[in-house]
């Protein structure tokens, strides 16, 4: 199992977020700006560098300013990526807790 490193708190409208990006995503994501380069993909470049400046734990509107690009785009970003991930493995950890959870 990797190691992981927590970074700063996200708010997320009403929720806060800490994220915690294990070492096997960070490598896969320098990886693939790597690739990225190689296919001069601007547009690529640009959302795999916002995640890894997430990861340093930047904040958002840092990262609009270093990439130029508007904040909002970041959010929307690390919504599409990170977020339907976060209620899957949180979709099923509620049902395994629900299923060990005895009936009254």
């Amino acid at each position: 199992m990797g190691s992981s490193k927590s970074y700063p708190l996200i708010f997320w409208g009403n929720l806060m977020v800490r994220l915690t990006f294990k070492k096997e995503m960070v490598e896969r994501l320098k990886r693939e700006l790597a690739l990225v380069e190689k296919l001069n993909n601007l547009h690529l470049y640009k959302i795999t560098t916002c995640l890894l400046l997430i990861q340093e734990g930047e904040k958002f509107s840092t990262i609009a300013k270093q990439l130029n690009i508007c904040c909002r785009t970041v959010y929307n970003w690390f919504k599409n990526i990170y977020c339907p991930w976060f209620f899957v493995v949180t979709w099923k950890t509620l049902q395994r807790s629900r299923a060990q959870t005895p009936l009254k």
